[in-house]
Parts: structure tokens; C-alpha cells; sequence
């Protein structure tokens, strides 16, 4: 294997925004004509880039991104989500997802600069194949195979080629599992290594050894995990009764940008407002031991946001009963079947650093 150079690990978080953009632009050319909306699959996904653009342009992203920021994108992914063409689930669209999720995992794609390092894979794997494998001892489809990763090795040094190439153009070389068991008698776990030439030459995928570190955004708002979304999307469900309505709900309540320092006053006012309603409409002896220890702990974070004594998120485990949703999502229902959607923003504000509702802000 050749040295592994600055030059070869290249740019910083500057050239994996600027890949992620260029594929989140295709994308939303395509489906463009499709509301934005959690009805659809491409609604979906037009939510899910939109939200990725903001935070690149915004250079609030870190690289890798965490798993829990990009369901949509790996269930669109694994399961072919979008249907057939006619609805856009076309190969060059699932290609650009599929190369998203790769710069946003933090593997990263091929460069130029990153052939030599897959010249030298190649080089190296037909070596231990020589050097293990004699040639009589191949299967005629081995050999093809083998002889046209040679050739992509070849044109590789001869800058004869870009990558990725098109799998159906190797009919041997283009099927891993021709050459998958090659080299088991000499190690069973060589085959590993014929998935990394692999998924280079056909998937655009960056040389393992020439990957990036972490690369932490430039201007960092995001909590390193997504908002778990479960208690409030059960809440809706019972409710609402449906879920694609409690969806509908859920993609108006989660939109918008992550909370800031400056926010803190409006949360303290909200809170403030939140705890005067509660004392008003829900009177002490009615409460459960729960429902009061929340309370205790709404009270508590006020206080110390209002004294800058702690930063949002925090964590749920420091406030178990006020973590819990369910403990004070439907505390006003007697007063207000709707007064849940305003602990709701306090309870996402304070857990997960979701920026205040406008419509909130004014609350007193």
C-alpha cells in the first residue's frame, strides 16, 4: 500500500458539503414538482434534504452526521421507498441518495486524487491471488473476473477512466460474488478487502485508508443525536386516531431552526407561562406525585436558564418525571384539548434545543 498523504486525504468539511449540495440539488430538481409533505414518500424526502440544505449552508453540519438524522434517507435507501420510475425511483436518483448518505456517514467519495491508492488495492489483491491461488486451480469465471479488474487497473494508470463505473460493463468483475471465495484457504476474511475495491471502482466510494477524521462544523448548533419523536407521535395517535394525521402534525411542529443563546429568555417566559396556566386551571391537591415532581423540574431549568446557570439540551435522565412526555402532555386537556402543543415546545426546546414557535413568543 502506498503512503497515505495530506494530499491524498484532501480538503476539509468544505469539499463534503459541497458533495452532499451537489446531490441534494439533483434530488430536489427531481422531485420538485411534489409538495413537501410526510403523505408521500417524496414528500418525505424533499423534508429530509431540505432540512440537510439548511444546515450545510448554514455550516451547522457535522461530518459524520449521526444515523438517527438520516431515517429517511436510509429507509428510502434499503427499501426502495420511492416506487418505479414514473413516481422517481429512477437508478440515477437512488445513485445520488445512496452517495448522500455516504459523504453524510462520513465515508466519503472517490476523488481523483484517491487512484493511486485503488491502483495499489488492486495491485496487491491480484498478488495475493497469484501468490495463493494458482491459475489452474481458478474457475474460468474467476478468471474473467480477475482479468477485468486488471484492465480497470490498467486504465486506472493510464488515466484512461473515471469512476464509478457502470457494473453492468464488467459482467464478471462486476459481480462480487465471483470472486468472493477466491482467496478462502489463505484467509476467509480476504474477501473484505475485495468489498473495498469493489464498492471504489462501482459505488463511488472513498479508499478505507484515505478517509477523513470527524469533521466538526464550522458553526455547531445541532444536538449530536436527531429529537426522538416517539412520545410525542404516540400522543397523536391517540388523539388524532390516525396516524398520517399525527405525521401531518408532527412535520408542522418539528420544522424550523435549532434554538440559540438568544432564545433562552423566550423559553423562560414560556415556561413561566406554562407553570401560571397549570396553577391556575389544575389545583395541587389534583396532582399526582409525578405530575408535581415534573413541575419541580420545569420550575428548576427556568430558574437556571434565567440565572445562565445551564445551556439547552439538557439531558433527560437529569429530569426523569419532566422527561417523560406523557406526564404533563395532557395535564390541561380539561382547561384546553390544545394546551399539550405548548408543553410540547417547551418539552422540545429544553430536551432537544428546537428553536421557540413564533407563535410563542409573545407568551407572557
Amino acid at each position: 500500500m502506498i503512503p497515505i498523504t495530506p494530499d491524498i486525504i484532501g480538503p476539509g468539511i468544505e469539499e463534503e458539503y459541497a458533495d452532499a449540495l451537489e446531490r441534494i440539488d439533483f434530488l430536489y430538481n427531481k422531485f420538485k414538482p411534489y409538495p413537501e409533505s410526510n403523505d408521500t414518500p417524496q414528500g418525505r424526502l424533499l423534508l429530509s434534504i431540505g432540512w440537510f440544505k439548511r444546515e450545510i449552508t448554514g455550516q451547522h453540519l457535522s461530518i459524520p452526521v449521526d444515523e438517527s438524522h438520516m431515517h429517511t434517507l436510509t429507509y428510502i435507501c434499503l427499501n426502495g421507498d420511492l416506487g418505479g420510475p414514473e413516481q422517481g425511483g429512477t437508478d440515477d436518483v437512488y445513485d445520488a441518495i445512496g452517495e448522500l448518505r455516504m459523504v453524510l456517514d462520513g465515508d466519503g467519495l472517490i476523488k481523483k486524487r484517491h487512484y493511486p491508492v485503488l491502483i495499489a488495492q488492486i495491485h496487491e489483491y491480484l498478488q495475493l491471488v497469484n501468490q495463493y491461488v494458482p491459475e489452474q486451480n481458478r474457475s474460468d469465471t474467476e478468471k474473467r473476473a480477475l482479468a477485468e479488474m486488471k484492465a480497470v487497473m490498467e486504465k486506472l494508470n493510464k488515466q484512461e477512466m473515471s469512476l464509478p463505473q457502470k457494473k453492468a460493463d464488467y459482467p464478471y468483475f462486476g459481480k462480487p460474488a465471483n470472486l468472493s471465495h477466491i482467496l478462502d484457504k489463505h484467509d476467509k476474511n480476504d474477501w473484505l478487502f475485495l468489498q473495498d475495491i469493489y464498492s471504489e471502482v462501482f459505488e463511488s466510494y472513498r479508499p478505507t485508508e484515505a478517509k477523513k477524521p470527524p469533521l466538526p462544523a464550522p458553526h455547531p448548533r445541532l444536538t449530536q443525536r436527531a429529537a426522538n419523536l416517539s412520545p410525542v407521535r404516540d400522543w397523536l395517535v391517540a388523539k388524532t386516531g390516525t396516524v398520517p394525521q399525527a405525521m401531518a402534525e408532527l412535520n408542522q411542529i418539528m420544522r424550523g431552526r435549532m434554538l440559540e443563546k438568544s432564545d433562552y429568555p423566550t423559553v423562560v417566559n414560556q415556561i413561566n407561562h406554562y407553570l401560571k396556566r397549570v396553577d391556575r386551571y389544575v389545583p395541587a391537591q389534583g396532582r399526582s406525585p409525578a405530575t408535581r415532581s415534573a413541575l419541580t423540574q420545569m420550575r428548576e431549568i427556568m430558574a437556571r436558564l434565567h440565572h445562565h446557570e445551564i445551556d439547552l439540551p439538557v439531558e433527560l435522565d437529569q429530569y426523569p418525571e419532566l422527561g417523560e412526555f406523557t406526564t404533563l402532555a395532557g395535564i390541561l386537556d380539561k382547561h384546553d384539548a390544545d394546551d399539550w402543543l405548548y408543553f410540547n415546545e417547551i418539552y422540545y426546546e429544553i430536551f432537544y434545543a428546537r428553536c421557540p414557535n413564533p407563535v410563542w413568543k409573545g407568551a407572557q
